[in-house]
């Protein structure tokens, strides 16, 4: 596989909400932001934080502690309570924030896009012989979703109703991302969400395959952002940039060909794993990242609008300009330059 040139990537709130740290404290840290993620390193943010002395900033003007939630719906009710001050939330989910609960929050960078041109997408997989041939035939299935509102589940809504099916066709189960292709395995649920490095092992085993992918549904998309409430920005802006300056160093340096095998160290010490099983993030066959650390609006705006469109939400949100602040990254590209 080749190494993509990236496109331009507490306390418990919930059940199953599991804290990391970013790296080791400083007596120096003035700051601690905790962050909302559901899967790492798909979810790159514990791993960034970990990656040792390139980080300038973290462990001097603030430290960050990585909290872990199914999906993007539950880091809303620890986003409104101050328990993560940065959640990684969907299209949904940020509609959800905003329209439901109230929430008066600013996107401010990037964190996944789903389903460019020979890119990986999020990918469904049904068992070869489980008679699925159609998204037709998941009528009457059991179906394994992380969140309901999450970007997958509204991917996956979409698409069900796309082929004539409905919510009530089905029958979804809510599970860990890292659970699902287990679940899939034991007969449990019909069909699964594969996330990359899942996904190529369950291909490598046989006996599973591809019904669609996310890109099927909705085509190249913003999955997920980074978001945080306009009163934490204001009142921490300064740490922000700092935060988000450490981010596009610690992306640009995990992109490197020459830093694979230390990156790939990282990860294994962050997820307790081998590091021989990362070998695709950050290559062709992982969703990707912008090395500037800035969201496309225009296709994470898209999704908002195609699940309106299909009744999953029943109102979107237009999220510009009133929820986006991209001036911190842009202030922080002002200390890195832009690539």
């Amino acid at each position: 596989m080749k190494r993509q040139l990236i496109t331009a990537v507490a306390s418990v709130v919930a059940i199953g909400a599991l804290a990391f740290s970013g790296a080791q404290s400083s007596a120096n840290a003035q700051e601690t932001v905790r962050i909302g993620f559901a899967a790492a390193p798909t979810h790159i943010t514990p791993v960034l934080f970990a990656i040792p002395d390139i980080l300038k900033n973290h462990g001097n003007s603030y430290e960050v502690e990585s909290i872990r939630f199914r999906g993007s719906p539950p880091q809303i009710a620890a986003l409104a309570s101050g328990d993560i001050n940065i959640g990684a939330l969907s299209g949904s989910a940020l509609t959800g924030a905003i329209n439901n609960a109230g929430l008066d929050l600013r996107i401010i960078g990037d964190l996944l896009r789903d389903g460019g041109t020979g890119q990986y997408s999020l990918t469904f997989l049904v068992a070869e012989d489980s008679g699925i041939n159609t998204v037709a035939d998941l009528r009457g299935k059991t179906l394994a979703v992380n969140a309901i509102g999450s970007a997958g589940d509204t991917a996956m809504r979409i698409m069900l109703r796309q082929n004539g099916l409905e919510d009530s066709d089905v029958t979804t189960v809510e599970a860990g991302l890292r659970n699902h292709t287990n679940l899939l395995s034991a007969g449990e649920v019909d069909m699964a969400m594969a996330l990359p490095g899942p996904l190529l092992a369950m291909q490598a085993a046989g006996g599973f395959k591809t019904l669609f992918t996310m890109a099927d549904a909705i085509g190249e998309t913003q999955s997920l952002v980074l978001v945080a409430r306009a009163d934490y920005i204001e009142e921490n802006r300064a740490i922000l940039v700092d935060l988000m300056e450490d981010w596009i160093t610690g992306i640009r340096w995990a992109a490197d060909p020459a830093n694979a095998d230390a990156f790939h160290a990282v990860i294994a010490e962050v997820t307790e794993s081998d590091a021989g099983r990362f070998g695709y993030v950050l290559t062709d066959d992982d969703f990707q990242r912008n090395i500037n650390g800035t969201p496309s609006l225009v296709n994470f705006q898209k999704t908002i609008d195609l699940a309106v469109d299909a009744g999953v939400l029943p109102a979107g949100i237009s999220i510009e300009p009133d929820y986006v602040d991209l001036s911190i990254v842009n202030e922080a590209l002002d200390r890195t330059g832009r690539q």
